[in-house]
């Protein structure tokens, strides 16, 4: 921060707080949420893949609840309306998706507590998560998407 003068707060929120072994390897982070893109997109924002979606143990955006899917191919074509459509309907058919799925409510909560963990590198691990659930999520080297 201090070598390219931009404050230190605004560096620091691009780390995670996490161990290499938890992050998805470089090749996987274009896994996001196709909502968030439509809506960068809509309001003239860049695209990018947030450091939470960059965990092994990710599986849904926690602004809109969606699964976190594979944006590789819509990142090639850049910002163009092909791009749009391709957005709307990975959204709709994520929607669509997670309908005929069965998810339980208090994992995907302990899912987005792990994460946020990871995150800031938390070392409180006393939240009301499930040991073994943890121990399940954190081991596990595939991601979702």
């Amino acid at each position: 921060a201090w070598a390219t003068m931009v404050p230190e707060q605004v560096v620091v929120g691009t780390f995670v707080g996490c161990g290499k072994a938890d992050l998805l390897p470089r090749a996987l982070r274009s896994i996001g949420c196709p909502q968030c893109w439509r809506d960068w997109l809509a309001a003239g924002e860049p695209w990018r893949i947030e450091r939470r979606w960059i965990l092994r143990v990710a599986t849904c955006c926690q602004t809109h609840a969606l699964l976190l899917t594979d944006l590789r191919g819509i990142m090639g074509l850049g910002r163009v309306s092909a791009a749009r459509r391709l957005l709307e309907e990975r959204v709709e058919r994520t929607r669509a998706d997670m309908a005929r799925f069965t998810f339980v409510k208090t994992r995907l909560a302990w899912s987005w507590i792990i994460s946020r963990e990871h995150v800031r590198g938390a070392s409180d691990r006393n939240q009301g998560v499930s040991p073994r659930y943890r121990a399940t999520l954190v081991r596990n080297r595939f991601h979702y998407a």
